[in-house]
Formats: C-alpha cells, structure tokens, sequence
C-alpha cells in the first residue's frame, strides 16, 4: 500500500492502482483530515484495516479523521479505527417557547472559560476532543484562543454566544455558516447539572436570538451515540444529511 500526496489530495494505491482518492487532505496541527472521494476496493473491512496500519507507521503522531462522503453505520469498529454516524439536522429560525427566566445566562467570555477547563474536557464526549484536535485541558484552552484570534472554524457568532452562571453550569457557541444562517457549533452542560432543562434553556436562547436578529436557519451535526440528538429533534431539528466519520488515534 503506497501514500501519495499531491497537493491537498491523497491517493491510497494497490498493486499499482489508485484504490482510494482522499481530497479537501489537510493537517490541523493535531490530525489529518479529508474527505473520501472515490474508492475501488473489493473488501472495504480488510482494506480499512490495512490502511489504519500503515496510516499510523507514516504519521504515528497525528490521529486522523476522514468524512467517509456517506452513512456506513459503526458495524466496521476494530480495535485499529473507530466509525462514528454524522447526522446534520436544520432548524428553520421562528420564535418558539421561552418559557424560562434567563437572568443567570450571560454572554459566552472566553477569558472565563479558562477557569473551567478541566470541568468542560471532561464533560466533553471523547470524540469532540479528537475532533478539535484537543488530547488535554490545556489544549483546550489553545483551541479556544483559535476560535478568537484566528478563527480558523469561522466567525465567532458572540451575540449567540452564551454561558449559565451563578454557577458556572455550561456554555453554548455559534458560528456564523451564511450571512442568513447559524452553526451551533458546541454546547457543554457539565455533568453534575445535567437533566435539569439546562441545555434546552441555552439552545433556545440562541435560535430566539438569532430569530430576532434576522437569520433565516440554524445548522447542528451530532452523533448517533450522543444523547443531545433527542433533545434537538425535541426542539424541531430535522435530519437534513447523514454520514459516517473514520476515527484512526
């Protein structure tokens, strides 16, 4: 199995034959990353395994994540890869139910977020971390001052950007997608203020916001193992595109 990098594509071979076309291939400092555009394989389990192998003998320091470009399901998991469903969910902006007091939710600081982050990577499913390029607290803290500075993920959305306090319990942050849309692009309740409506509280706050403000949707991914999934539909996200992640740490 042979690596060739031509630009940003990545070409798997086979017995002198492109077997697999990575494209959008890019390192995010932490991981490689990219897209599966075209594959020819006869067996799809042997042949993911074999390049998990020799994946990690040529960046043994970097994890990757590919967009396997379609819903395979996590049936393939091996003890070298992990394969994780995508759902894309839409919500098309309008004024829903506020039916709560939000004096206690404030705009997201970032500088304040720096006093939680042990709390919020542990409270973080594993494969946000991965995902973010993020392996400790201190990483964490690294990614958020991308999201200010450079923002290499978008455009910090502040005014749909917020936190619970009296205590600290969670944040939410948005991105900007369009002039006309919103990516919520991560909510944290930590662990010991779950179940209490809190997530809910803070998604509604920002699709009313963002409703006043004059966006027309709201976009969200999250995974099939991720229980917020059920909160999102119960707010009336709707399944717009699915697809499955290959994981190689």
């Amino acid at each position: 199995m042979i690596f060739k990098m031509d630009n940003d594509k990545l070409f798997i071979i086979e017995n002198g034959k492109i077997a697999m076309r990575i494209e959008k291939w890019k390192n995010y400092k932490k991981f490689y990353g990219g897209k599966i555009a075209d594959i020819k394989v006869s067996n799809f389990p042997e042949f993911l395994e074999e390049f998990s192998s020799e994946y990690k003998k040529l960046f043994p320091e970097y994890f990757l994540v590919l967009n396997l470009g379609r819903f395979i399901g996590n049936k393939l998991d091996s003890s070298k890869y992990k394969i994780l469903g995508r759902n894309f969910m839409e919500f098309k902006l309008k004024k829903i139910d506020e039916n709560f007091y939000d004096d206690d939710i404030l705009q997201l600081n970032f500088k304040s977020l720096k006093n939680y982050l042990k709390e919020i990577y542990e409270a973080k499913p594993w494969y946000d971390n991965l995902l973010m390029g993020v392996n400790t607290p201190e990483d964490l803290n690294e990614f958020f001052e991308i999201m200010i500075n450079k923002e290499e993920f978008g455009r910090v959305l502040h005014s749909l950007s917020f936190q619970i306090e009296n205590p600290f319990r969670g944040y939410i942050l948005t991105l900007e997608e369009s002039s006309t849309s919103i990516l919520v692009g991560d909510i944290v309740i930590l662990p010991k203020y779950r179940n209490q409506g809190l997530g809910t509280k803070l998604i509604k706050k920002v699709l009313n916001t963002a409703y006043k403000l004059g966006y027309e949707k709201a976009f969200l991914a999250v995974t099939d193992t991720n229980p917020a999934k059920q909160l999102y539909e119960k707010i009336g996200f709707k399944l717009i595109d699915k697809t499955s992640f290959l994981i190689v740490n």
